[in-house]
């Protein structure tokens, strides 16, 4: 029996698979709980916490500014313009700024110095500072940005400012002196165990801030991972031979309101961040080996306690054909045996309804073939009907001569040989033909257009499916009115489909009133009848719809689908 050990084969591959397929999965979970909780960790503790560092580098900036509004204020231009008038001595001047610095509320904890550079020379409210360079001064004169950071000298960092008289041109500059360690203990806020380092950088990588002293003033070197990063974001990188976790953000406010682009940047130890999901995946990794010779020796087992009685009804359905007097019922009365034996029987019982019910649908069509025979007898009836068109031609009555030829056409090309099918062009004919007789029923009632694609003429249609539409048309459309109607016929290909319309100007349909009694505008029985027959036949999405508005007309659609 190769096919059954083949079985159990495959029944224990397939135990095994689910195994392991539960272990990759768990080390899958525990992947994305580590990558879901490393995010958080990572948002929760320093997304907010750069937040605040950006609020406080905001607020420190606030200071300089409400300074440089103090100093520049309207009451102190007389001051100003002294320290810039040439005609007073080097010593005067420099006392009088020396004297307007001092009445400013300064905090001493944020700035370290003042200087201004006006037109007559520089101006230090205390000695012992680096001058600004005149690169610095310039590009502060020339800059757009109302705030201008310039280079760190002996642990303080140059804020400039334009100074700008009424007319709007700069009359001079003033730099603040930041100490570097008050906005160290501002802006680095957080405090976590994870964290190598923080520092605040501006945009062309200059340090401004560190928690170690020696970096301010360097160009930091992780502009490398941080380049063309959308920020904020956090990254796992290889740095000075550790695995690190950089965590990046952009001072939002700092740049709303000061134009300012400052990136505050921590860099943490990966191995503290990622250490529980590390020790969860050593864990797995220990019980994966016994797990795994568990999991053989267990599928094993399963698949051949499966295919065991599989493999014993198989011998049983080898005998039964050997030797049917044996008996249909496997010995012992067991499940699997019981259901061999069921199978076989419902199978045997299942084919016999098929062949009755197909010997019962033959007799029906052949019954309703001979009943549709029995009550027409398309001979007689041509023959009666041209019999009736002689007499009327011979006593000279032309509409019943018309009239009988036209319902002898009728019935000719309806009945199509009992073809359940005819071509566009027939069903068109009869189309044609049914109008013609009820033209003489309704001599000057309405008027007929025709507009057909002569290139679906010879597509299949269902048979009679245009016919009982424009009937209805003419018999509730047009027959009440008083004036003359128009019919329009048109068929058309519309992608795979066919399209036929019938579109009456006559005096439509309430729809508020049919939905009010839940009826359709296809709940007429003939145009439900066409509109089943068409669904029947070619599917959802084909049939009758009719748009129609009271007064002024109604338009039926009949969609099928484009056949030879």
């Amino acid at each position: 029996m190769p096919k059954i050990s083949k079985l159990s084969t495959k029944l224990t591959l397939r135990f095994l698979a689910i195994f392991l397929s539960v272990f990759v999965v768990l080390g899958g979970v525990i992947q994305i709980v580590a990558a879901v909780s490393s995010n958080s960790y990572v948002e929760g503790n320093f997304y907010s916490s750069h937040r605040e560092t950006d609020a406080g580098l905001a607020s420190l900036l606030d200071e300089a500014t409400f300074l440089y509004a103090a100093i520049v204020a309207e009451d102190n231009r007389a001051v100003l313009s002294e320290i810039n008038n040439s005609a007073v001595s080097q010593i005067e001047r420099e006392a009088i700024f020396v004297n307007l610095i001092n009445s400013m509320p300064i905090l001493s904890e944020y700035f370290a110095n003042i200087v201004l550079s006006g037109e007559t020379g520089i101006f230090s409210y205390k000695e012992g500072f680096d001058l600004p360079s005149n690169s610095f001064l310039s590009r502060i004169a020339d800059g757009e940005n109302e705030l201008v950071i310039g280079g760190i000298h002996g642990g303080v960092i140059q804020l400039g400012k334009a100074l700008r008289g009424i007319s709007g041109d700069v009359d001079g500059v003033i730099v603040f002196y930041l100490n570097e360690r008050a906005l160290n203990d501002l802006a680095i806020a957080t405090k976590d165990e994870a964290v190598a380092y923080s520092f605040i950088a501006a945009d062309d990588g200059l340090v401004i801030s560190h928690t170690d002293e020696k970096m301010v003033g360097r160009t930091f070197l992780l502009n490398q991972y941080l380049a063309n990063k959308p920020l904020p974001f956090h990254a796992r990188i290889s740095l000075d031979g550790k695995r690190r976790l950089v965590v990046a953000t952009e001072a939002s406010e700092v740049k709303a309101r000061y134009g300012l682009r400052i990136v505050v940047i921590s860099v943490l130890d990966a191995d503290i961040v990622y250490e529980n999901s590390t020790r969860a995946m050593l864990i797995l990794s220990g019980f994966m080996l016994p797990a795994i010779i568990v999991g053989i020796l267990v599928s094993v087992r399963r698949g051949r306690k499966i295919s065991a009685p599989i493999n014993e009804l198989n011998n049983n359905i080898h005998e039964f054909i050997k030797n049917p007097q044996k008996g249909a019922v496997a010995h012992g009365g067991d499940e699997i045996d019981q259901l061999g034996t069921s199978y076989e029987e419902m199978t045997v019982r299942i084919l016999d309804l098929i062949e009755k019910q197909r010997e019962d649908l033959e007799t029906q069509r052949k019954l309703e073939l001979d009943a549709l025979q029995i009550q027409i007898n398309p001979h007689i009836l041509y023959n009666t009907l041209d019999a009736i068109a002689w007499m009327a031609k011979k006593r000279e009555q032309a509409d019943i001569e018309k009239l009988s030829i036209g319902l002898a056409r009728f019935f000719r090309t309806s009945l199509h040989k009992g073809d359940k099918f005819v071509t566009v062009h027939d069903e068109i004919e009869i189309v044609k033909t049914f109008i013609s007789i009820d033209k003489i029923r309704f001599p000057e009632k309405f008027t007929v257009s025709y507009d057909i694609d002569e290139n679906i003429l010879d597509y299949s249609t269902l048979k009679l499916i245009v016919q009982p539409i424009v009937e209805n048309a003419i018999k509730h459309g047009l027959s009440p009115m008083e004036r003359m109607g128009e019919l329009k016929i048109s068929a058309y290909a519309d992608g795979d489909d066919l399209l036929f319309e019938i579109q009456d100007n006559g005096v439509g349909l309430d729809v508020n009133e049919l939905s009010k009694k839940n009826e359709s505008l296809v709940s007429g029985y003939g145009l439900k009848n066409v509109n089943e027959r068409i669904r029947l036949e070619y599917g959802e999405g084909y049939g009758v719809t009719i748009e129609s508005e009271l007064g002024k007309g109604t338009l039926a659609r009949v969609r099928i689908k484009k056949r030879y």
